[in-house]
C-alpha cells in the first residue's frame, strides 16, 4: 500500500484590490487543515480576473515497511 501526496502552489497576479479581495475570502482557509480545494482557488482567481501561475507536483511516497532493522 502506498500514500499519495498532492501539492499545489499558486501565485495570483492582478490589480491590488482584486488580490486583496481574494485574500479576504481566504481568511477562513489559513488554519491547519483548512485548505481550499485548488480548483476552487483557480475559479476564484478567474472571478476576480487574476492571472494564475501554478505548479502541480505529485509525489508518491512508499510506506515505511521494514525500515527499522
Amino acid at each position: 500500500m502506498k500514500s499519495t501526496i498532492l501539492e499545489a502552489i499558486a501565485l495570483l497576479i492582478g490589480l491590488k484590490e482584486n488580490v486583496l479581495a481574494v485574500r479576504t475570502l481566504l481568511n477562513n482557509h489559513t488554519g491547519e487543515g483548512g485548505f481550499i480545494p485548488f480548483k476552487d482557488l483557480l475559479d476564484m482567481a478567474d472571478e476576480y480576473n487574476l492571472w494564475k501561475m501554478r505548479n502541480l507536483r505529485r509525489m508518491i511516497i512508499p510506506p515505511l515497511v521494514n525500515m527499522c532493522a
